[in-house]
């Protein structure tokens, strides 16, 4: 994977489209911990009660999305560790139907917090 850093006083400005690598995650049952030193975008099928561990390989400032599918059978539940804090307080109950897409999007704020709020059921 070939890596670019750069950097300007006055910003960046980009024409055209940029594209992220997606870290695919596949399977998930049990306890499972995303590395998020491998791209922004995420990508989980649940195909079983999943918990999402807390990271250490987060980096402040970095911000992007899991997108978490319901396998076939549907009625799979996601925790997640307590570095990823919701409005409120509380996580959301994702959908739970066969095949279902929910879209967490977030932001790091912190080493230990991950700021997130869900786009549920997308169709």
């Amino acid at each position: 994977m070939k890596r670019v850093l750069v950097s300007a006083d006055g910003g960046v400005k980009l024409s055209g489209h940029s594209e992220r690598s997606i870290n695919a995650l596949g399977n998930t049952t049990g306890s499972t911990t995303i590395d998020f030193s491998v791209a922004n975008i995420i990508t989980a099928t649940l195909t079983g009660a999943t918990t999402f561990a807390n990271p250490t390989t987060e980096s402040v400032g970095q911000s992007g999305s899991i997108i978490v599918t319901q396998d076939g059978t549907g009625s799979r539940t996601l925790a997640w560790g307590t570095q990823f804090k919701w409005t409120g307080g509380t996580a959301p109950t994702l959908s739970t139907a066969a095949n279902a897409v929910d879209r967490i999007d977030y932001l790091v704020v912190a080493a230990d917090q991950i700021h997130c709020v869900a786009s549920l059921d997308v169709k």
